[in-house]
This record gives structure tokens, C-alpha cells and sequence, in this order.
């Protein structure tokens, strides 16, 4: 489902046309999380349904199909995939909306972070993140090769305001040290091309001269304050 990229009525329409969607999903296809039934998670115009086994998954998309007639709403099949945790062969599934049949996947991207499963749902993060900043790199180089070179403290601005987020999107829930020092190279490798500099330049050296600190730090900032925010919930919060 989708309403127009941008558009300022757009949040409301969504949540509007939506607001009762809870109350035609089976409380008993969802999932129990502390003292609450999670049937299904809402974000912007992102929805993720929850169920505990194939058939009760197939329960609750043909309950989002009669919701969708009724209201006249219309799903992207294309763009809707099954994510099965649990089962070595989540091919042998079978899931339908209405006529159309959907893909079942080993790995989704939700709210812009892939989710895969694995011990670690976020196996490769760093792949999918550096590539959209590569994305964006290259995009601004595009701009920037009209007006010639950048000086340092525009080169930080750009890489603050576009690459930078999408370095650290999402990063209270998937961080490890490990992506992080990846993330961190990259930052490394950007900033040196700005300055012109060999790339076997002290790190120190860089950051110290555009005035900023590595990405990690800027991570490790985003969990201690999502930590908190988590320790400050009630203990009945299936957030927390």
C-alpha cells in the first residue's frame, strides 16, 4: 500500500485508512511478546504482519485481503515477500494475497535494514549500508564536478547532512563493533579524498584537521541513548 512519496497529507491518510486494520487481524495468529499479542507492525506506509506458523500467516493475509476489498485498498504483491525463520527450506511454503502468489524470501529489507534469517538477523548490514552511501557519494560528485572542488569544511557539511545518516540509520539495533570499524574506513576514505591527502595519513591527523570524531562514536551515542530510552519503559513495554 502507498500514498504519495513526500506528500504532507500522506501520513494522515495512511493512518487514517488504516486505523482500524487490528481489529480484522486473529488475535490468535499472532505473536505473544511479554504480556501483549503482536499481530502486525506499522511504520509510515510499511506493514509487517506476525504469525507463529505458515497456515496462521496465510490466515492473517487473506484477513488483509478481505480488510483491503472492503476498503478498497490495494497491496503491491510485487513488492511483499514472506520471511520464514526456523525452516531450512522456506521454498517448500506457499503463500497467497487474493490471485497472486508471494515470494517467499531468505532475506527482507524493513524500514531500510535487511533482515535475514541467521543468528545474526543483520548479517551484512554493512554491504547494504555502504552501498547506498557509495550511492550517494557518487551522486554528489555529479553536482560537485560542475562547480569545481570542494573546500574541507563544505566536503564535511555534505558528508554530515547526506552520508553520514545513512551510515548510522538504524544503527541502536543492528551495531556491532565490527560494522562499525567498517563504517569507520569508509568515513576514513572519504574524508582523505576531501583533503587531497595519501591515504596512509595518520587518521589522527584527519580528523583532527576537519575538526570531527570518527563514525563509531557517533554509534556508540545512538545506543547508550537508545539503551536508555529502553531502561526508562515499563517493564511491561514489549519494546523493552
Amino acid at each position: 500500500m502507498g500514498v504519495a512519496q513526500g506528500g504532507i497529507t500522506s501520513p494522515f491518510l495512511f493512518k487514517s485508512f488504516l486505523a482500524d486494520l487490528g481489529e480484522h487481524l486473529s488475535d490468535e495468529c499472532g505473536i505473544i511478546l511479554c504480556e501483549s499479542i503482536v499481530k502486525h507492525l506499522l511504520w509510515a506506509d510499511d506493514l509487517f504482519l506476525v504469525s507463529p506458523s505458515a497456515a496462521l500467516m496465510q490466515t492473517q493475509l487473506n484477513n488483509l485481503k478481505a480488510y483491503c476489498s472492503q476498503w478498497r485498498l490495494v497491496v503491491n504483491a510485487m513488492k511483499t515477500k514472506i520471511l520464514v525463520f526456523g525452516v531450512k527450506d522456506p521454498g517448500k511454503f506457499k503463500f497467497t494475497f487474493g490471485d497472486n502468489v508471494i515470494e517467499t524470501s531468505v532475506s527482507y529489507t524493513y524500514l531500510g535494514n535487511l533482515v535475514k534469517d541467521s543468528r545474526n538477523p543483520f548479517t551484512k548490514i554493512d554491504e547494504v549500508i555502504l552501498h547506498k552511501c557509495y550511492k550517494a557519494c557518487y551522486k554528489i560528485r555529479d553536482y560537485v564536478d560542475a562547480v569545481g572542488q570542494l573546500i574541507p569544511s563544505h566536503a564535511v557539511h555534505f558528508f554530515n547532512v547526506l552520508i553520514a545518516p545513512l551510515l548510522d540509520y538504524g544503527s541502536e539495533v543492528w551495531y556491532s563493533e565490527g560494522v562499525a570499524d567498517k563504517l569507520e574506513v569508509f568515513q576514513k576514505k572519504i574524508y582523505k579524498r576531501n583533503l587531497s591527502v595519501r591515504t596512509n595519513t595518520p587518521d589522527e591527523a584527519v580528523f583532527g584537521e576537519l575538526g570531527v570524531l570518527p563514525i563509531s562514536i557517533r554509534l556508540k551515542k545512538n545506543l547508550l541513548k537508545y539503551f536508555h530510552r529502553l531502561d526508562t519503559l515499563p517493564n511491561s513495554s514489549p519494546v523493552k
